[in-house]
């Protein structure tokens, strides 16, 4: 099948949300992402390295807040690299350097459980 620029000029594209701009607060400008998730509470987190934090977003791209930051010691992380729920979202995996677990409370914020020394 031939689709020829006629065909492509037909195609179009429509933003349905936008998260980060390009000059703002620490929160707003995104660093180094290298993963995005909705999670089971419908809100958008993104681990960002360039931060050390995980940040939250409302599905229509407005801020909620952030957990994590950089530092060796409980709920701190040098690289936020990867990320993940488990089943129904109760706990928050975080895989940088070292693999980090949070644990989901009741009003939706995220406390720190343990982390895992890696030496691979």
């Amino acid at each position: 099948m031939d689709v020829g620029p006629d065909y492509l000029a037909s195609l179009g594209l429509t933003d349905s949300v936008t998260i980060g701009v390009s000059e703002g607060e620490m929160h707003e400008m995104l660093g180094d992402i290298a993963d995005v998730h909705v999670g089971p509470d419908g809100h958008v987190y993104i681990p960002d390295s360039g931060l050390s934090a995980v940040l939250i977003y409302e599905p229509d791209g407005t801020f909620v807040g952030s957990f994590g930051r950089a530092g060796n010691g409980p709920g701190e992380f040098t690289s936020a690299q990867s990320f993940w729920f488990s089943d129904a979202g109760r706990y928050a995996v975080i895989f940088a350097l070292q693999i980090h677990v949070f644990e989901r409370q009741q009003e939706g914020q995220y406390t720190d459980l343990f982390r895992i020394l890696g030496g691979w």
